[in-house]
């Protein structure tokens, strides 16, 4: 199991404030966005922030427990159920007109900080 530091503050739907703080995996996280830019706001690449990343071992009764404690701060998703679109960004349509909707999970809007710790999580795990 991994786990960020980088907290995934996962506000719940119908939940208008405050935030919910919740420990998940980086890899369960979707992303809102096709294209990530390799490069962060402030010229570190993507690459750099991976390196930075440093895996810690949790204080947890489970096995196999790491936290990812990124040089970055943490990153937001909401629960979201997306409407799926073809190529050019148009909504797919059911058999009764209604626009077709992908499954409910987490989405993030901060693509790159999620990219760079689903890296490390993958380079982690065995």
């Amino acid at each position: 199991v991994i786990t960020a530091d980088a907290v995934l503050s996962a506000q719940l739907a119908g939940t208008p404030s405050p935030k919910e703080v919740t420990w998940v995996s980086p890899l369960e996280v979707f992303f809102s966005q096709n294209v990530i830019y390799p490069k962060f706001t402030d010229g570190r690449s993507v690459d750099e922030a991976v390196r930075q990343i440093r895996v810690v071992e949790a204080d947890s009764s489970e096995e196999d427990v790491v936290i990812l404690e990124a040089p970055f701060p943490q990153i937001e998703a909401v629960r979201w159920c997306p409407k799926l679109r073809d190529g050019e960004g148009k909504p797919l349509l059911d058999s009764s007109g209604e626009e077709r909707r992908g499954s409910e999970g987490l989405f993030s809007m901060d693509n790159r900080r999620l990219y760079a710790l689903q890296r490390a999580a993958v380079a982690h795990c065995p």
